[in-house]
């Protein structure tokens, strides 16, 4: 059975997973990812890179009920008031 020993990186995206060698019954790696994913939810969805920086995630785009809200975020982070520079006539 391997045992996956977790990067420090890891840990503020999945804190269950802090200070804690596991050991897991597969035969594979994507074995391996499929039992981690069980005890951390969301792992199989993201890559980091050796700095913790995510290089590729599975996310669910919110629906478009939330398109207001969303841009009303965009407008707060960019500093501006409006973001009309981002629309495509």
């Amino acid at each position: 059975m391997p045992t996956v020993k977790m990067t420090t990186h890891l840990f503020r995206f999945f804190p269950a997973l802090e200070n804690r060698e596991l050991t897991v019954p597969a035969g594979s790696v994507a074995e391996v990812v499929r039992a981690v994913d069980v005890l951390a939810p969301g792992f199989s969805d993201y890559v980091l890179d050796e700095r913790g920086m995510i290089v590729a995630a599975q996310i669910t785009p919110p629906p478009a009920q939330n398109q207001v809200t969303i841009e009303a975020d965009l407008r707060a982070l960019a500093g501006c008031p409006r973001l009309e520079h981002l629309c495509v006539a």
